[in-house]
């Protein structure tokens, strides 16, 4: 496996531990739920998840041209903040 796509499946592997955290710690995803983009990305930081520049620009963008996909829709259920206006 070349380094990006061992890159791209850390940078997943991390998400997908993220997703797993909220859906289980009621606590961590309560505190998610009042966040904007870059006070989840701080907050995801000092909880110990290590997220790729690739998925900080997504949170940031708030999954803009991206928000059809499966993970995008779930972390805007857990993550409000991060769901587009309109």
């Amino acid at each position: 496996m070349n380094s990006t796509k061992l890159y791209l499946k850390m940078s997943y592997s991390e998400l997908n531990a993220f997703i797993s955290r909220a859906r289980t710690d009621t606590i961590f995803r309560e505190q998610l739920k009042t966040l904007n983009p870059l006070e989840i990305i701080n907050f995801a930081s000092l909880s110990g998840f290590n997220f790729s520049d690739e998925i900080k620009g997504r949170f940031i963008n708030r999954w803009k041209g991206v928000y059809c996909c499966p993970k995008a829709i779930e972390i805007g259920n857990l993550c409000p903040g991060l769901v587009p206006k309109g």
